[in-house]
């Protein structure tokens, strides 16, 4: 593959990973090679990224591995001044990086079996709206700057169809209230109050500004069900975000 491919690989779902305290086969990016994908996972259990390239690999069965966070910071680390293609291999418990004719990277993987994380990916929605990227992630930080002073770092989504009206609000008892009302949305479906942690929203909206993604939709089922927040346009259909909310009320 090339290294712009193994770029946005990386760059598109290691964000979502574990950190240590937290299941060792999650404090990775889990990676499936099929005849016609590529595809790499990233879930820390409360969020989940997704990124797919479509395209003939040149092999006939599928083959997974699981490489840990550090494995793919090192491997981000070499990709700017890579210009050859980039050979993958993996065996029982070994990665294998070829750069070229000089360069042989060899990493442990992380053993376990990845979670099965098709299914929690919602297929219906019953609440939608589609923002400006970078307008919405302004929002997100300011919010975000009493959520953290609080005891819960906790945004709340008030999301009103017949009012065509979407608002973020945070609370934290010794530094008072943040309301931001999101504005140039286009909005459809049911009312909806969501509470979610802002920094996963953040961090989503950042690497979508850095791949140059003008608009991001969020869709939403029930208040206390995954919700998505994918760039708005088809072609971008290969990218799935998706947040777990936090009970709150």
């Amino acid at each position: 593959m090339s290294a712009p491919e193994m770029r946005n690989l990386i760059h598109n779902t290691l964000f979502s990973a574990a950190n240590p305290k937290e299941r060792e086969i999650l404090q990775g990016v889990h990676i499936i090679v099929k005849p016609d994908s590529i595809k790499a996972i990233g879930t820390d259990a409360h969020r989940l990224s997704w990124f797919e390239i479509q395209r003939n690999t040149g092999i006939k069965d599928k083959i997974e591995t699981t490489l840990s966070v550090n494995t793919l910071k090192f491997i981000q680390s070499l990709l700017p001044y890579v210009k050859s293609k980039l050979n993958l291999s993996s065996n029982h418990d070994q990665f294998i990086l070829k750069i070229g004719d000089d360069i042989k990277f060899v990493s442990s993987t992380l053993e376990g079996e990845y979670p099965k994380v098709e299914n929690i990916i919602p297929q219906d929605e019953t609440t939608q709206f589609s923002v400006d990227t970078e307008s919405f992630m302004n929002f997100i930080d300011r919010v975000r700057l009493i959520s953290h002073t609080g005891e819960n770092n906790v945004v709340i989504l008030n999301i009103d169809p017949d009012k065509k009206s979407v608002s973020l609000s945070s609370k934290a008892k010794m530094y008072g209230d943040c309301q931001q009302n999101v504005s140039s949305i286009n909005i459809a479906g049911k009312k909806l109050k969501i509470a979610a942690n802002p920094d996963f929203l953040y961090e989503i909206l950042r690497v979508y500004k850095q791949d140059g993604i003008d608009e991001v939709a969020l869709s939403f089922t029930k208040p206390l069900s995954p919700f998505l927040v994918n760039p708005l346009k088809d072609n971008q259909s290969n990218i799935i975000n998706l947040v777990t909310p936090i009970k709150v009320y």
